[in-house]
């Protein structure tokens, strides 16, 4: 299959890498290594198409943009092509969070029903605003209604929280970590109550708006964003079983049902915008800045994720990462403080072995030691 594969679309590689940018940032590596490491993994995988981008100390020190965006119409890959962001997104949420924290507007440790009065008590388990950004909440991720979800837009998260408000928590509530976009979506809805203003209001505002991130926004399927691309994947969407040939196209589909938590759609040089932003304090004040490298304890064992990132563990180099993954979608953030690294890969395709995390979680890390170690 990969050989066919790669007669249809690998061998058409879209390079936007420059010497000049990889001399503004000083990579230790060259510009061909590092295009040579993502093109080792898309020709691997089989994907369509690819993005990569790397900030060092703020600057933009790579950029490429490999295959296609449209297979079917043969349109490349550019540095412009918006990619959609699946759980990357709940980064942008996790950050909001702490914006809405630092202005006095939301206490992290109030019981939701301040923020929420229409979530039901749970007797299981007392849920705030920092259990759902530690995914410690015991809220159910998706289940089988996805599918027709699919199908329906949503306009507020009010809707959206309605949908599992009144389902009881998992077992274990509280003292596992059970990851949810649900949870993501009630937390953003505290944010929206708490500080009067429309989530997507707010991540703009707060966010996107003064980091200049001209390039990401959240996806309305009714009124798709050009230069969006295309998506596909060589396994089926039911089953998921691994099909033989070309990936097909990924039938267009809402999320809205998951605005908070997978509905944005950006570049890779906006996203490592986003993440340059986070290697020291500035965005967010140092006391909540400070929180996401902290990994949260609800009386057991540490929560790998909060506030939209996995944190280190206690000892370990300061990193903040993040990846997503919906039909078609791998995505990766990776942010090193001590390097003063921002690396970023987004792809259009599941292609063989996308589950691997090779992609969007070990490929963002073997640019960043070929760059900085």
């Amino acid at each position: 299959m990969l050989s066919i594969f790669r007669g249809v679309c690998v061998g058409v590689l879209i390079l936007a890498w420059s010497p000049a940018l990889a001399a503004a940032g000083e990579c230790a590596a060259s510009g061909e290594q590092l295009i040579g490491a993502i093109r080792a993994v898309q020709e691997k995988q089989g994907n369509v198409g690819v993005q990569a981008a790397i900030r060092l100390n703020g600057k933009l020190a790579f950029s490429t943009a490999l295959g296609l965006a449209d297979r079917e119409r043969n349109i490349a890959v550019t540095r412009n092509t918006r990619f959609p962001l699946a759980s990357l997104t709940k980064a942008y949420t996790g950050v909001a969070t702490l914006k809405a924290v630092a202005s006095g507007k939301l206490d992290l440790d109030a019981p939701i029903q301040k923020y929420v009065p229409e979530f039901p008590v749970k007797p299981e388990l007392a849920i705030t605003p920092r259990r759902l950004a530690a995914h410690r909440a015991g809220i159910h991720h998706w289940g089988p209604e996805r599918e027709a979800l699919y199908d329906r837009h949503f306009t507020r998260l009010a809707d959206i929280v309605a949908l599992f408000k009144n389902d009881p928590l998992l077992p274990n509530a509280g003292k596992d970590y059970q990851y949810s976009s649900y949870g993501y979506n009630l937390l953003a809805l505290a944010v929206e109550r708490a500080t009067g203003v429309e989530f997507t209001q707010f991540v703009k505002r707060e966010v996107l708006g003064p980091l200049g991130l001209s390039k990401t926004h959240f996806d309305d399927a009714r009124k798709p964003f050009p230069n969006t691309t295309e998506l596909y994947s060589i396994y089926d969407l039911k089953t998921y079983a691994e099909l033989k040939g070309p990936p097909r196209r990924v039938p267009p589909r809402d999320y809205s049902h998951n605005l908070a938590a997978g509905n944005m759609s950006s570049t890779a040089e906006d996203v490592t915008k986003f993440g340059s932003a986070l290697l020291a304090p500035g965005l967010l004040p140092r006391a909540q800045y400070e929180l996401l490298f902290e990994q949260p304890r609800f009386g057991g064992e540490p929560s790998a994720m909060s506030f939209g990132f996995f944190a280190p563990k206690s000892g370990a180099e300061p990193k903040l990462s993040i990846s997503g993954a919906n039909p078609g979608v791998q995505t990766g953030l990776a942010i090193y403080p001590d390097r003063g690294l921002a690396v970023a890969v987004l792809a259009n395709t599941w292609g063989t072995d996308s589950r691997s995390g090779e992609m969007a979680v070990d490929l963002p890390r073997r640019l960043a030691d070929l760059c900085r170690r």
